[in-house]
């Protein structure tokens, strides 16, 4: 059984859509579709996917479900999830939050998560969320957001292997950003500052191989230039 809190599901007015529940690549998924509610009462036994879409549901407060396996919440004006929200969810795998309305996120400490792949894209986003407590995260996207700079230990995390911070307000990073495990970080589409804070990332790049080529915004003289195309020499290119 699933609580989120508050009052039970709503039909929606406008064309009395609701949820159904339906098998997909032998799992089954309840699904609903342009609901107001703050209240999943009753689950479908059984379900190990949970999809609610074009929605609205401002607070996420608790998912007591043992069962869920992945949750898809999309276009459902969500901008508050409580850190408790899914501590009771203890066979969580995949999150999807994406475009939504969230501008932090953060996991409750002391639980053991084992979310492997968080999708929160397309938010509002200024500042890498508190993600220690996904101490199992493989899967991290955070493209499409307002994030303008990576600082701390939010992605050191011990099996993290591939990051989207596509589509953001970056200007710069650093080598020291990523955990050891980092095989993939996706940049595309950022405002990079080609200048000597970024000479050292730009050097692990070819090195490791583990991101894209991006292209410079700023000095202005090499905009639009590849990171590739770029010479390491300060004197020649980073100033």
């Amino acid at each position: 059984m699933t609580f989120l809190i508050k009052s039970d599901i709503i039909r929606s007015d406008s064309d009395g859509s609701n949820c159904k529940q339906f098998t997909q690549n032998n799992r089954r998924v309840y699904e609903c579709v342009n609901v107001t509610f703050q209240n999943i009462s009753r689950i479908p036994s059984g379900t190990m996917v949970l999809k609610i879409v074009n929605s609205m549901m401002k607070q996420l407060s608790l998912l007591n479900n043992t069962e869920i396996v992945t949750v898809v919440m999309n276009f459902c004006n969500l901008s508050d999830v409580l850190p408790e929200a899914f501590v009771f969810a203890t066979n969580l795998r995949k999150l999807d939050l994406s475009h939504n309305l969230l501008r932090t996120l953060e996991f409750k400490s002391g639980y053991r998560f084992i979310i492997q792949n968080l999708v929160i894209s397309y938010n509002d986003l200024i500042a890498v969320p508190l993600l220690y407590s996904l101490q199992q995260l493989t899967h991290l996207d955070l493209s499409h957001n307002k994030i303008r700079y990576l600082a701390g230990y939010n992605l050191l995390l011990p099996s993290l292997e591939v990051v989207d911070l596509s589509y953001n307000h970056l200007h710069v990073v650093k080598p020291t950003n990523f955990g050891d495990m980092i095989r993939i970080i996706e940049l595309d589409e950022c405002p990079w500052r080609c200048d000597c804070h970024l000479r050292d990332f730009v050097a692990f790049q070819r090195k490791t191989l583990s991101a894209k080529s991006s292209r410079c915004y700023e000095p202005a003289r090499i905009r639009g230039t590849k990171w590739d195309d770029l010479s390491l020499k300060v004197s020649e290119v980073f100033v």
